[in-house]
């Protein structure tokens, strides 16, 4: 079994449940507010045809939205791997949308399932969304700051690289952009870095799948080949030789890269290279 780290702790703590339940709760608070102390979209503020308080509605609906927005976002966003921007905002109108539905169908079990038709279903999808604007970009917005803020104190955390043997005694301590590349051979690695003579290398005894685990989450470095392990900020291009894709580092360094790892380094150009 593998040891946990203090990093995998705080790690675990503060990317799940939190973020989610915030979301959810906001979402659910929100529409309850609006709907019993705003009193807004109209609603009824009698008891309902299946002899429900007006509270008791308002209750029922925000509690719904909270679930529905809790499960998505627990148990489906996490495997969709949202990363850009649209993507994330199609995401949001999903959430709406699902949303949206389950209370257009507890809306109407209140009501005897009299507002069952399309005019009903269309208002609700509007007003549902006009609703979720509010708590939806609030949530986008401190969710920004405290990342920033995040990695502002994390950053003179990892201003020193420090490169360790298999024994967990740090053999090698260095700025991550001094990192060139490691190149694994059986049990050793070489390590290719910047030194006070240009390029320098240091030999030590590990395996690159425990180098990997370790640099890859917090440094940003790439396995591009079932051998090497890359810094990205040192690709100055990718070349293509006899079929073969490499990366040509700051220095002159060149190393090997599949095909399927292109992407992960960064590089948007490509270079074709002629053999004699």
């Amino acid at each position: 079994m593998r040891r946990l780290k203090p990093t995998d702790i705080r790690l675990a703590i503060s990317e799940r449940p939190f973020p989610e339940l915030f979301l959810s709760l906001g979402c659910g608070f929100y529409l309850f507010f609006v709907l019993y102390f705003y009193k807004a979209y109209n609603i009824q503020l009698g008891v309902s045809f299946s002899g429900h308080s007006h509270l008791e509605r308002s209750l029922a609906i925000g509690l719904e939205t909270f679930l529905i927005f809790y499960l998505l976002e627990r148990y489906l966003s996490p495997a969709l791997r949202l990363d850009a921007f649209w993507q994330k905002l199609l995401w949001r109108g999903a959430e709406t949308f699902v949303g949206a539905n389950f209370c257009f169908v507890l809306f109407n079990y209140f009501w005897h399932w009299t507002e069952w038709d399309w005019p009903g279903y269309t208002l609700l999808l509007r007003e549902y969304a006009m609703a979720m604007i509010v708590p939806l970009l609030v949530f986008g917005v401190l969710k920004e700051n405290l990342q920033i803020k995040k990695q502002q104190k994390t950053a003179p955390e990892n201003q020193n690289l420090n490169i360790k043997a298999s024994n967990g005694k740090v053999e090698l301590a260095l700025r991550p952009d001094d990192f060139f590349y490691a190149k694994a051979e059986d049990n050793y690695l070489r390590i290719f870095y910047r030194g006070e003579k240009g390029t320098e290398i240091h030999m030590l005894r590990r395996t690159m799948k425990s180098m990997e685990d370790e640099l890859a989450p917090e440094t940003g470095m790439v396995r591009c080949h079932r051998s090497y392990l890359a810094n990205p900020k040192q690709v100055r291009k990718i070349v293509r030789e006899k079929g073969a894709w490499f990366a040509v580092l700051d220095g002159g360094n060149s190393i090997p890269v599949s095909k399927s790892r292109l992407k992960d380094l960064g590089v948007k150009t490509t270079e074709n290279i002629r053999h004699s």
